[in-house]
């Protein structure tokens, strides 16, 4: 609440908890137009112009294209690869965690240089 006396940025979730402690429900037209309002400031696109409008719904549409397609490239390296249920969960979780991708990448490239090192004829 800070940071709305302040005039600094603040999560919509803070303006929400403001919007239901003033008395308007979630799903009121003031309620609508602040979330609007706070979604415009933190964008930078004025919603309110139908041009900048159809421009954001045009993104959104290009981005769940996008999506649907890493998605389905997704599904067919499972399919492709025969993963099992723990491979995928694995896999999930690297993603969700993307600083465990790093240490993997970090022991790889350890292990290559190992391998390179102990060949033969390596000096």
């Amino acid at each position: 609440m800070i940071n709305v006396e302040s005039g600094r940025p603040v999560k919509f979730k803070t303006i929400a908890e403001l919007m239901l402690m003033m008395g308007y429900d979630t799903t009121s037209p003031e309620t609508k137009s602040v979330a609007l309002l706070w979604l415009e400031s933190i964008s930078g696109i004025n919603l309110t112009n139908e041009q900048s409008a159809a421009d954001a719904h045009e993104r959104i549409a290009q981005y769940r294209a996008t999506e649907k397609e890493a998605a389905d490239l997704l599904a067919q390296s499972v399919m492709g690869e025969h993963l099992n249920v723990n491979q995928i969960r694995t896999l999930y979780f690297a993603v969700s965690h993307p600083e465990i991708i790093a240490v993997i990448e970090n022991i790889r490239k350890l292990i290559e240089q190992d391998k390179d090192e102990s060949a033969p004829g390596a000096s």
